[in-house]
């Protein structure tokens, strides 16, 4: 083995995960700097780890003093999985803290963390898993990538009975003012007339509940709507072929 080929710094890693500088005695001084040390981790598969200013300083000061010596560089750290969950557990985020010179995320990481909290899986965009391992992969070390996985369906309330006259609104009616100042009230029984078997108001029947569902498969309870029916008084009465709908039985005026 040359001197050129046994002066170079080897990095080793330890079964915690511990990354070291091995330097040589003999590491000529203009050969070592930061580009150097990266690319060494790069080949150690160590590229992306934290490491102090003094960790150079370390390093430069064995290469100037001759000295072969061990130092420690940092750790090699796997990627970080998580999935976050608001309060109403309507939606499920999953995020991912990449590597720093550890092992990146996979599948078998995201379905674990997916796991861990209980999503259900059958409402899991599982094409958006795909999507966010590339996406860590190609990502600077230590940088944070996130998508939203799963959606939940909230509750659909039942709405209440509601009531649709066809006849129009009756315009507001106010008492004129007579010559005098006084004001004249004969102009409000001037009300509008109907004639019999004319459809006045159609009823529209409260809707039916539906229960939601969260993303950790929960059901989540739906509120009945009001039901109200309609009540057939003089000169009124209820459709015999729609009982939606009510129709006057005789000629008459329609009372606000």
């Amino acid at each position: 083995m040359s001197d050129q080929q046994a002066a170079e710094i080897i990095i080793e890693v330890n079964d915690f995960g511990g990354v070291y500088a091995n330097v040589p005695e003999t590491m000529a001084k203009e050969k070592y700097s930061e580009a150097y040390l990266k690319t060494l981790l790069k080949k150690a598969d160590c590229f992306g780890i934290t490491f102090e200013e003094s960790v150079h300083d370390e390093i430069n000061e064995l290469i100037s003093s001759a000295q072969s010596g061990r130092v420690k560089i940092g750790n090699k750290e796997d990627a970080v999985v998580d999935v976050l969950i608001p309060y109403d557990k309507l939606t499920a985020k999953l995020s991912i803290s990449t590597a720093r010179g550890g092992k990146q995320a996979g599948v078998q990481e995201i379905m674990a963390a997916l796991g861990s909290r209980n999503v259900d899986l059958s409402l899991v965009k599982k094409k958006r898993i795909v999507g966010l391992i590339l996406q860590g992969r190609c990502s600077e070390a230590g940088s944070l990538v996130e998508v939203e996985i799963a959606k939940g369906y909230p509750p659909q309330h039942g709405q209440d009975t509601r009531f649709e006259s066809l006849q129009g609104e009756i315009s507001e009616r106010l008492p004129s003012e007579s010559r005098d100042g006084s004001l004249e009230y004969r102009d409000l029984e001037e009300l509008l007339s109907v004639e019999e078997g004319i459809q006045l108001m159609r009823m529209i029947p409260a809707t039916e509940p539906k229960k939601g569902i969260n993303v950790i498969g929960e059901e989540i309870e739906a509120k009945e709507g009001s039901v109200h029916e309609f009540s057939a008084g003089d000169g009124v009465a209820i459709c015999s072929k729609n009982p939606n709908v009510l129709i006057s039985n005789m000629k008459g005026q329609i009372l606000s």
